[in-house]
């Protein structure tokens, strides 16, 4: 591991600063492991109709459910610590059908216990599908916020980048009608491809097409250049533009695609070097946690952890309440006496803090 960037070596003395308060001041109580204003990501299927190359999840038509009774049956006292619901780590979340209800059920039901705020990763071309009228109605009926995250990518070799930026504004067009921010994530990696690489080609045909992407989408900047008022005809929403992802790890179809190109290695080599070891910001405190499609509660919410057993701590599906804080405290305590025990190698820089490459801490 080679020496700590100044961002890490604050991360580590705040962490210094959160085990001793948790030293001092003990865990009374499940909220007590985590921080404020925390998410409670949730992956109610694994299914897409899509079979997007980058997709690392390997969501697929016949992607695992989440059983809405088993969901619905979850102590309501573990809801309670939560302010916001993040749906789409895995699968199109639009396409959750469970026991005759859908991802606007899930919600409602989160509403009751006190969330008001979600966040919705969504596809593109989701026009015919029940549950955005839905979502428009739960909006006008209920206090509720919903973010929306769409994902610009090509990763075919023969897609019409044209018809890729029409789809995209009909998109926009559509998910206004419920989104009040909507968040465009640029996706392009370094590696799989050179001169130009595929990030260098997303943002170039995405900056080509600006004018198809947002056609009779008003654009006002507003406080910086990445973020923007946008109106369309009666409605209106703020656009957020970050730069370009290009964290798109070796997994699931993805895999398959660079393995069918012949640079899986290759790339598994250079995407490593580049993201290299890290000091993980949520480590003592968590700033949330994810409930799979089968009950498992997982804590690290880094796409490298979504096919990773090592990440899952318990299951909020098949324990009790009791048990499932009682293993989450568990976890917790190990957690501590680790960073406490190796926090001289932390510090030099030759232990990295990351759960999974310390399979979660376990002996």
């Amino acid at each position: 591991m080679t020496s700590l960037t100044p961002p890490e070596l604050r991360t580590i003395y705040e962490t210094i600063h959160r085990t001793e308060y948790v030293r001092r001041n003990g865990i009374k109580e499940l909220r007590d492991l985590f921080t404020e204003n925390l998410r409670l990501i949730i992956s109610p299927n694994n299914f897409c109709a899509g079979s997007c190359l980058h997709c690392v999840a390997d969501s697929t038509p016949s992607g695992e459910t989440m059983p809405y009774d088993r969901f619905t049956r979850i102590d309501p006292r573990f809801f309670e610590i939560f302010s916001v619901a993040d749906f789409g780590r895995r699968g199109n979340p639009l396409l959750y059908r469970s026991h005759g209800k859908d991802i606007v059920d899930i919600m409602e039901f989160l509403n009751k216990h006190g969330i008001a705020k979600f966040t919705l990763a969504l596809t593109l071309q989701n026009h015919s599908i029940p549950a955005i009228k839905r979502l428009e109605e739960i909006v006008a009926s209920k206090n509720v916020d919903i973010e929306t995250m769409v994902t610009y990518h090509h990763y075919y070799e023969d897609l019409d980048t044209a018809k890729l930026a029409q789809d995209f504004n009909s998109t926009l067009k559509n998910y206004m009608e419920f989104s009040k921010r909507i968040i465009i994530s640029l996706l392009g990696d370094l590696y799989s491809q050179t001169k130009p690489t595929k990030a260098e080609e997303v943002q170039k045909a995405f900056q080509d097409d600006w004018g198809k992407v947002f056609r009779d989408i008003e654009l006002a900047p507003f406080d910086d250049k990445v973020t923007y008022n946008a109106r369309f005809e009666s409605k209106e929403a703020q656009i957020y533009i970050p730069p370009i992802d290009t964290r798109v790890y070796p997994l699931g179809k993805f895999k398959k695609y660079l393995t069918q190109r012949g640079s899986l290695q290759e790339y598994e080599t250079q995407f490593e070097q580049a993201l290299g070891d890290y000091v993980c910001p949520d480590l003592v405190k968590w700033p949330g946690i994810i409930i799979e499609p089968d009950g498992s509660l997982n804590l690290c919410a880094s796409f490298e952890a979504v096919p990773c057993p090592k990440a899952v701590v318990t299951n909020i599906f098949t324990k009790s309440y009791s048990q499932v804080q009682e293993e989450l405290q568990q976890f917790h305590q190990r957690e501590t006496r680790w960073f406490i025990d190796n926090l001289p190698e932390i510090i030099a820089g030759t232990v990295s803090t990351c759960k999974l490459k310390n399979n979660c801490y376990q002996k």
